[in-house]
């Protein structure tokens, strides 16, 4: 038995959307061919990909380490079809959006990154929520994006670059609870998000309806300093990535957890326009955030690890 890679182009689809239908939709195919695509890697290698139940499909144990290999194999693809595309371009400003959680990691580096390597481009930088940054992209007002962006969005080319793990935030305060804290103990919790819709407070309920936990509504607010602030005067908690507190962190602000049972992990993609994909800029813009993801995400796990072994 042999992988295509239709099957893992499919099976991604399928993870991605939840649902047999409308991972059929995204694909442009009968749902009976991706069915049979799907039935025929479970049949040749003997494992269970999906649990299905009344709102869908989740990925099983095999289905979930399958998972991050796939994703490892389209990336690879996307990126070798980018590098055999090449064509002259004129310069330009690059319109480049952020969310708040990365454009700590980012911003200033891929500022000087663009001055240094990409002569005669100049950037400017929006700082947004990543489904806001979205619509920004299809409606053509900025130009790129690097966050956790949704696959299968009508019109854009989205290329996985790196995972990023959440973590339990909150004030530090003195004797507080230290180690890995469970969803269960999380979500007890008085909780506080960075818009209505947050990716983190989704990748949470998300994870909480699949392990039959009771959801609780969270404190929504439209401010990312207000977020940070209200989390660390104490009161509230929230779930995030470490690269949005990570300055809060290296003052001793705010203590952060893992999450002991199982961990959220979401992918941090580039998202261009289908039609912008074979620019020159796009190539260079690729080539700049896949080294400053290299260089700076292992920078903020280290203050993870510091921050959770209280060193």
């Amino acid at each position: 038995m042999h992988l295509t890679l239709r099957q893992i182009q499919y099976f991604v689809a399928m993870v991605d959307a939840g649902s047999m239908t409308r991972a059929a939709e995204v694909l442009n195919v009968a749902p009976t061919g991706l069915s049979m695509q799907l039935k025929a890697i479970e049949d040749g290698f003997g494992v269970v990909l999906f649990k299905r139940h009344s709102r869908g499909v989740v990925p099983t144990e095999a289905g979930l380490a399958f998972l991050n290999h796939a994703r490892w194999i389209l990336r690879q693809v996307k990126v070798a079809e980018l590098l055999l595309s090449p064509r002259a371009e004129p310069q330009r400003t690059l319109r480049l959006g952020l969310p708040p959680a990365l454009i700590r990691l980012l911003g200033p580096g891929v500022l000087s990154c663009v001055a240094e390597r990409m002569a005669g481009h100049s950037l400017q930088v929006y700082e947004g929520r990543s489904r806001d940054l979205e619509r920004r992209l299809q409606a053509r007002e900025i130009d790129i994006i690097v966050g956790y962006v949704e696959q299968g969005l009508a019109g854009l080319l989205v290329l996985p670059l790196a995972e990023d793990s959440l973590v339990f935030v909150e004030a530090t305060r003195p004797g507080g609870a230290t180690g890995p804290i469970s969803i269960a103990e999380v979500l007890s919790t008085n909780m506080v998000f960075y818009g209505e819709k947050s990716v983190a407070w989704k990748a949470l309920h998300t994870r909480a309806l699949q392990d039959g936990l009771p959801v609780v509504e969270a404190r929504q607010v439209e401010s990312v300093d207000i977020w940070r602030h209200l989390i660390c005067r104490g009161g509230y908690t929230s779930v995030t990535s470490v690269g949005a507190v990570i300055d809060e962190v290296e003052r001793g602000e705010v203590s952060i957890r893992e999450l002991g049972d199982r961990q959220i992990v979401l992918f941090i993609g580039l998202a261009i326009r289908e039609d912008d994909a074979i620019e020159l800029w796009a190539k260079a813009m690729l080539k700049v955030v896949t080294g400053l993801l290299d260089s700076q995400l292992p920078c903020a796990r280290n203050h993870l690890r510091r921050g959770i072994d209280g060193a």
